[in-house]
């Protein structure tokens, strides 16, 4: 499922021009009009209710015109919990663009775009109805039109104690 709030006119679009390790990956697109325009991707995972869980997200991300030196008016979204985030009130754990594993070029797709990998650890508890929702993207926080890509998710949850 993809989400978007705060936002102009925007997508989410599976696309076949760009993608890191299939044939395509999800694009994320917006015209941010609101300083705080927050894209995601989510889903639902059925575990046992009531139960702490370790959540390891991973993920490629690619961002054309990408410097972690520079001024980027982004935050990735990283994200479980056991009610889902609502496009009228999203609650999400963000994290800054200079995070540690930016460095982790994989090289060009063309002149200004590079895929990263991005690894998130994440706890979360479970609800009544065994639900987690595990959430991915970015919050943009300044008015521009942007489009980034994510591609190869990988999750992992595993109960804890």
């Amino acid at each position: 499922m993809s989400r978007a709030a705060d936002a102009g006119a925007w997508t989410i679009t599976r696309v076949t021009d760009r993608a890191r390790d299939a044939q395509s990956s999800m694009r994320l697109a917006a015209s941010n009009t609101t300083d705080d325009t927050k894209l995601w991707l989510q889903r639902e995972v059925l575990v046992k209710p009531n139960t702490a869980y370790a959540v390891r997200l991973e993920y490629a991300f690619c961002c054309v015109s990408y410097d972690p030196s520079a001024f980027n008016p982004f935050q990735y979204v990283a994200d479980v919990r056991a009610i889902a985030p609502t496009d009228t009130h999203p609650v999400f754990q963000f994290y800054p663009v200079s995070s540690p594993d930016d460095s982790s070029a994989a090289g060009p797709v063309d002149a200004n775009a590079r895929w990263r990998h991005k690894r998130f650890d994440l706890v979360a508890r479970s609800g009544d109805d065994g639900r987690l929702y595990v959430s991915a993207g970015l919050v943009h926080g300044f008015e521009i039109t942007f489009q980034y890509w994510i591609d190869s998710i990988r999750l992992t949850v595993v109960p804890q104690g």
